[in-house]
Order: structure tokens, then sequence, then C-alpha cells
């Protein structure tokens, strides 16, 4: 299903992120217009534009045309006005709050200063979430172009589309075999090992029943540590995912074969292990009826 981004925008910032947003991920646009135009000239913008904001105003908006059934996730965008949500946001979530429970939310904002953080709290009180599925913040990104909004972007994106991605690692849900796969660039320890199998296990907890596969070609890890936190806590709380297939992508002579023994001994215990040379070859030996 497709995705939709909900915004509004004043001076073009949040117009901007919204558009590359939409190019990157296909996602549909809609731009929320009020009846009554804010000043947007002079110092007056601040004035009427943080006053309506923090009274919590809804204004009326344009006609505007929603099938939600189109959708699973709603992008919601906004520029912050003195430290909360724009009221034209306000008005929409208001409006369509049950609709938009039911939905992925992700948010992103525009600022010259502070206060997004702030923002976002309040809208995801307003939507009564428990969280986000994706958030960014973006610094002045249509006057101000920089490589880290740039960055910014790039992770969103990503995180709405279910993939992260690290100089490490690469996990992604693929939806037609109905697998996380989770593709090591290099040997990783620690925090940059950690990271990505929380990822990982993310995925895991969202797409239940999943067949979990690990490209180990180029690389894993091989600390003490790691590997305790393997077995001690990514184990147990992957065996609650409903995943009972583990599949192995390795290199028909591989230097970490014996740490691959270590872990397939562990992970037998709960799951069918595959290994194999390539992702097409896990698919095909964790299809019902195949032997290996």
């Amino acid at each position: 299903m497709k995705k939709l981004i909900v915004y509004y925008s004043m001076e073009g910032n949040t117009r901007y992120v919204a558009e590359r947003i939409a190019e990157k991920i296909s996602a549909d646009l809609l731009r929320l217009v009020p009846k009554k135009a804010y000043i947007d000239k002079g110092f007056a913008k601040f004035i009427w534009g943080g006053k309506s904001a923090v009274m919590a105003e809804k204004p009326k908006l344009q006609p505007y045309s929603v099938d939600f059934s189109l959708y699973d996730g709603i992008i919601i965008g906004f520029p912050v006005w003195a430290s909360t949500i724009t009221p034209p946001i306000r008005t929409f979530v208001c409006d369509n709050i049950q609709k938009l429970k039911e939905k992925k939310i992700s948010v992103f904002a525009c600022q010259a200063g502070n206060g997004a953080e702030k923002a976002m709290l309040k809208l995801r009180n307003l939507l009564e979430i428990e969280d986000f599925n994706a958030t960014a913040v973006f610094i002045d990104p249509k006057a101000r172009p920089s490589e880290k909004n740039n960055a910014i972007l790039d992770e969103f994106c990503n995180k709405i589309n279910g993939i992260f991605e690290s100089d490490f690692a690469r996990i992604e849900y693929i939806k037609k075999d109905n697998t996380v796969f989770h593709t090591w660039k290099k040997e990783a320890h620690y925090d940059n090992y950690r990271t990505p199998v929380t990822a990982s296990l993310e995925l895991l907890r969202e797409h239940k029943n999943s067949i979990f596969i690990v490209d180990a070609r180029n690389g894993f890890e091989d600390t003490k540590e790691d590997v305790e936190w393997g077995f001690n806590y990514f184990l147990p709380e992957m065996k609650k995912t409903g995943c009972k297939v583990w599949g192995f992508i390795l290199p028909k002579i591989s230097h970490i074969e014996g740490e691959i023994d270590l872990w397939t001994t562990e992970i037998e215990k709960n799951f069918r292990v595959i290994r194999a040379t390539s992702y097409e070859e896990v698919l095909k030996l964790a299809s019902p009826g195949s032997k290996i």
C-alpha cells in the first residue's frame, strides 16, 4: 500500500521536504490550506502564527479529499511555531483522529531554531499513540540546504520503508518473500553490531512469522560480549516474534565457519537453520517440503 504525506507550509520549507520525500518513496501529497491565510510577512507573522499555535486554534481548511483505505502509512509535516504544531495540522488531526490511529504515523518538522521535539510530543499526545514510526527534524532545509539535512532525509525515508542502513549493515523487510534480510557490510562490534541487530529484531516483531536471513559473507562479529548479548537478549526476544527459520548466506569457504557453528548450535534450539550461498537458495530450502 502507499503512503500519504499531509503537510502545511507557509514559507516553503515544509513543502520542499514533503516533495523530496514523496519523490523518494513514491508517496501521495496533501497540502493543507487554511481558508483564512496567515500573515506571512514581517514580524507580524511570528506574533499571529505563534498566538494561534499556543492557543491551540483549529482553523477551517480549504476542502480536501482523502481515501484512507489506500494508505498504510501517513506522514505529517509542519513548521514549528512556538514549540508546537501548526494549527492547520491540528485541524486535520482532530477531524480524522480515528482513521489516523489505524495507520503508521511518521512525522517531520522544519525549524530555524528549536522546539521540534516538544511539538512532536504534543502531536503524539493529540493522536493518543505510543510512538511514531519515524521522525525527522530539518533546519531551514530550503533556505540552507546541507549534507546533514540530506542525510536526515535519507534516513527518514529508509525508516518509513522499513530499511535500516549504516556503515556496517543494511536491513530490510522484503514483503514478497516475507523475509527480514540482514546484510553485513563488514565486521562489526559493540554498538556497531548491536544497533543493526536490534533493527532486525524490530522488523521481526513487526512482521510476525517472517524468515530471518543473514548475509555474513562480508562480516559478522567475534567478541565475547556481543556473543553473550546475542545469546542472552537477541535470541530470546527473536523467539517471541514467531520466526521459525534462520538462514545464513556464506561463501563456500568461510573464515568464520567456527563462529557460525557456535551460533548454529544455539540457534537450533529454537529455530530451523539453513546455510546457503545465496538469498535464493535460502528461500528454496525454506520452502515447505524441501529437504536439507
